[in-house]
């Protein structure tokens, strides 16, 4: 991803941290980052198999609302 993206390589980087550098334009700040990478870890973890991504996150109250339970119950930084 960071060689598609040409960006400097981040070992330490997960997967979802990865695909939203490489995929978000240089105004998108680490911190706001972070916070859709906690989201999408939370919804990969909870959500339902066959409930769409959209649907999961808008019923459990939106993007800050998935980040805050996956950093509640996983812990920040948990990968």
């Amino acid at each position: 991803m960071f060689e598609f993206a040409d960006l400097p390589m981040d070992r330490r980087a997960d997967l979802f941290t990865a695909v939203i550098r490489g995929t978000s334009d240089d105004t998108v700040d680490s911190k706001t980052m972070s916070k859709w990478a906690r989201a999408l870890r939370y919804v990969a973890h909870c959500k339902p198999p066959k409930m769409r991504v959209k649907t999961f996150i808008k019923n459990v109250g939106g993007i800050n609302a998935c980040a805050d339970l996956y950093a509640r119950y996983f812990g920040r930084g948990n990968r």
